[in-house]
């Protein structure tokens, strides 16, 4: 029945979101081994993720978590037939039918927040040491501007954009402005001052996108926001 393609349905997202989990450990990643100093072929116990593993990671979430939009979905036809169990004890969902916006952001956001960890931070802050001289890195700088780079892509080329990524741009702004408002003692200097360089490049983005008489309203109504937001973000640390 209708309840049973729900079922699949729900199933199917459960695979995005576990792939946004896993991908995302990668971030910051270091493997910890419990090999014995004199173990025969005895491998240190830290190793970092290397350079090429943790962009891969990086590159996945971008091109197949964030990018999720009601492109991803099925059409109207299947959506309409995903009808909930009505038995007791089958679920207390606070709708009935599926929230599809807000299933999609928050396996988004499970991925963003744990990226943007203080502990994963401080792990990025620190990881350029545990390579090798002529090994590749992957630190803040790289998170932050791959991150970037990635949700903010219609604004930079003055696109419309649809209520998925808005949500998803929206989420990322207020990450970016709660480590940059945050105690320096809960994240490296250098997170707060690559978290300060990404509101004002957003904001730039916004602001030069705010003129594009080609945007529909919804889309200069969420840049307009985003505007305001960020240089209240940006005003208050400097006059508090």
């Amino acid at each position: 029945g209708y309840q049973k393609m729900r079922r699949v349905f729900g199933q199917g997202i459960h695979e995005y979101s576990l792939a946004a989990g896993l991908a995302s450990r990668f971030i910051g990643g270091i493997y910890h081994r419990r090999d014995h100093i004199a173990d025969p072929n005895g491998r240190v116990p830290f190793e970092p993720v290397s350079a090429q593993k943790q962009q891969q990671a990086l590159d996945f979430i971008i091109n197949n978590i964030f990018s999720l939009s009601e492109k991803s979905l099925p059409n109207s036809a299947i959506l309409n037939k995903l009808a909930p169990e009505r038995m007791p004890g089958a679920g207390n969902a606070p709708t009935l039918d599926v929230q599809f916006a807000n299933t999609i952001l928050a396996i988004q956001q499970s991925a963003l927040n744990y990226m943007y960890e203080p502990t994963v931070l401080r792990r990025l802050d620190n990881i350029s040491l545990k390579y090798k001289k002529d090994e590749p890195r992957f630190g803040l700088e790289e998170l932050f501007t791959g991150v970037r780079a990635g949700i903010w892509t219609e604004v930079s080329k003055g696109e419309n954009i649809n209520s998925f990524r808005s949500n998803l741009q929206r989420a990322h702004m207020e990450k970016i402005i709660s480590i940059y408002l945050s105690d320096s003692r809960a994240y490296p200097s250098d997170a707060i001052a690559l978290a300060r360089q990404d509101l004002v490049i957003i904001k730039n983005y916004c602001s030069v996108a705010e003129g594009n008489s080609n945007l529909d309203d919804i889309t200069k109504a969420h840049l307009e926001d985003i505007n305001a937001r960020i240089t209240t973000a940006l005003d208050w640390k400097i006059n508090r």
